[in-house]
């Protein structure tokens, strides 16, 4: 870039952001000297970098053709925050009525948060970047109108304009001499964010029919996330085991007590002291066949915690935990037993450490709440109940030491979100009925239907997950930032791969391979069994689960267009020519007898 004529100084290397960039004027220069202001300086610092850069990269060179390239990233999110929300008492006096401003108790209220970047490549290679970092905003009201005019009010570039406080009008005119424009609209299926984009390419089109210039070179791609698809997958299916999704909020909720925690330390303590200590040669035959045929089924329920207290775990809990369907309880000392071989436990003391350590690493890691309206923290939460009831009941008999099972029948009649009810009596309503649902008949099968409906979609998750790790550690090392407990080692060419497979389809692919080998297993696989449910009780949520993520997942992979339900209006004639067409297109699932087509042909009058 040339110097500029306007009276700037040559650029300031003692500038935060434009040192060894641009050249500044003296108002920046000064701006950026106030550290201690937060607010004013980074409009100005993120107002001048825009007009500044993007006019210098934009100018006309005799030897710089249009290689530059101009990507202006935007990414939003909406959460909730705790709020004090005062409000007014009103008071009786002989002079009248007078109302004071109280604080009242706290509650949560919608907040959208905003980042933006804009990175420009230069023609000779250099790549400059600035995050815009937009006051986060209360929301009155968390719906889709609401959210777009948020979001528009501090928008780089949206249909309505630049933002104001960010370049309005003159960037706006800057960006009509870019000549292609790439707009990637990545969703996550909630009904408001899907609405805002949906009201922002109406907004495009109408723009493009107005022959608007920043429209007319202006390219749309949509998509959703991958892992929000994912999430959204398995959602009906979950709703579908009455009562566990609910439940499994108010036990997370009742951990985070205090006093719940103190009691919990001590019914794992109570516990540890019961376990009996069983000195012999070797395991018995039949525990030792037993421990050989679960191997795999013990190791996935251990899977949430690390691999040290995995090894101690398995060596301290050698016992049968379920037999014919039924666990072991941890009650009965003839099946709380640890058989302590050659090499394993040196003294009653180390047993007693080590059995200590084992149900705290079982049981002591509490999981996060289930986010419901998003479907996220459920599997470790599942993971963490699956590993607890079926090792012994260890869970149920924690959960049980800490509430009282003379209250257990009236607490669970009362509803814990009433205003009535102080927060411990609601902690305690929480925790019965969480116990209810745990020690209910059918409770195995339940957890079992759960893990087979989520164990793919979970995989694929982590999977997505890893992907966007790598990228980030990746970019952090190139910038020369490395994490020392860090073991990604992954290059460009990895990194790109598995973005591929994610893309491309072969990762959802996998999921529903997996479904796929689930409905096919045999009635007594060792995932089966330890549950005690047969094919006809998870058959109907696994297979609906893996035709939800087919077209969630592996159908925009294809760029298939899917139809569920089509109502058409039309002669009969028309209407039969028309089926016998549906009959002809190819089917995904073409010879599996448990697929089924339904066509109606509904004739009014003649």
């Amino acid at each position: 870039m040339d110097d500029p004529d306007d009276g700037s100084v040559p650029g300031c290397q003692d500038c935060p952001l434009f040192g060894g960039i641009t050249p500044c004027t003296q108002a920046e220069t000064q701006a950026c000297e106030v550290e201690s202001m937060f607010a004013a300086p980074v409009l100005i610092w993120s107002r001048a970098f825009i007009m500044e850069n993007v006019s210098g990269c934009l100018k006309s060179k005799v030897l710089t053709a249009w290689v530059a390239l101009h990507q202006v990233i935007v990414v939003a999110d909406d959460t909730s925050i705790w709020v004090n929300h005062s409000t007014e008492k009103v008071e009786l006096t002989e002079e009248g009525s007078i109302s004071k401003e109280q604080q009242s108790m706290k509650r949560t209220c919608p907040l959208l948060g905003m980042l933006q970047q804009l990175a420009v490549k230069r023609s000779d290679g250099r790549r400059e970047c600035v995050s815009i970092h937009c006051p986060s905003q209360t929301l009155p009201r968390q719906n889709a109108g609401t959210i777009l005019s948020r979001m528009r009010k501090w928008a780089l570039y949206s249909s309505a304009g630049c933002s104001e406080f960010l370049g309005g009008t003159e960037l706006r005119q800057l960006f009509e001499q870019v000549p292609l424009k790439l707009v990637i609209w990545c969703g996550d299926s909630l009904p408001a964010n899907f609405v805002c984009q949906a009201e922002e390419l109406m907004q495009w089109r109408q723009l493009i029919q107005e022959n608007d210039a920043n429209a007319r070179s202006t390219f749309h791609i949509g998509f959703s996330c991958l892992h929000h698809s994912a999430c959204l997958s398995k959602k009906p299916a979950l709703l579908s085991v009455d009562g566990v999704c609910s439940n499994f909020v108010r036990l997370t909720r009742a951990m985070k007590s205090t006093r719940f925690q103190e009691r919990f330390s001590t019914a794992v303590d109570t516990l540890a002291n019961k376990l009996v200590r069983r000195t012999v040669p070797c395991v018995p035959p039949m525990v030792q066949e037993w421990l050989d045929e679960f191997q795999n089924f013990r190791s996935m329920a251990l899977a949430g915690i690390p691999r040290g207290d995995q090894s101690v775990c398995l060596q301290i809990f050698n016992n049968i935990w379920f037999q014919d369907g039924v666990v072991n309880d941890c009650s009965f000392a003839h099946t709380w037993c640890h058989w302590c071989g050659p090499g394993c436990c040196s003294d009653e003391i180390e047993f007693r450490a080590r059995a200590k350590q084992a149900l705290r690493a079982l049981l002591q890691v509490f999981p996060d709440v289930p986010l419901l309206y998003r479907w996220k923290h459920f599997e470790p939460c599942l993971q963490y109940v699956i590993r607890g009831s079926m090792c012994h009941r260890v869970l149920q008999y924690c959960l049980l030491a800490c509430s009282s099972p003379d209250n257990q029948a009236k607490l669970e009649a009362l509803d814990q979100d009433s205003p009535d009810l102080s927060f411990s009596v609601k902690q305690e309503v929480r925790l019965s009925k969480a116990i209810a649902m745990l020690t209910s008949e059918n409770f195995q099968a339940k957890m079992g239907i759960l893990f087979l409906v989520s164990a793919p979609l979970a995989t694929f998750m982590d999977e997505v997950s890893l992907c966007e790790t790598a990228r980030n550690r990746f970019i952090l090392l190139e910038k020369g930032l490395s994490l020392s407990s860090s073991r990604c080692t992954v290059s460009a060419d990895k990194i790109q791969l598995m973005n591929w497979e994610l893309v491309s389809g072969a990762k959802s692919a996998n999921v529903i391979s997996d479904y796929s080998s689930i409905l096919t297993a045999p009635p007594s696989s060792d995932i089966t069994k330890p549950f005690a449910m047969s094919l006809a009780d998870y058959f109907t949520p696994v297979l609906a689960t893996m035709c939800d993520a087919y077209l969630r997942l592996k159908c925009p992979s294809q760029r298939s267009q899917v139809q569920i339900l089509g109502i058409h209006f039309m002669p009969v004639n028309e209407a039969a020519d028309k089926l016998r067409e549906i009959q002809q297109l190819p089917k995904c699932c073409s010879g599996d007898a448990c697929t089924q087509a339904r066509l109606s042909l509904l004739s009014f009058g003649n």
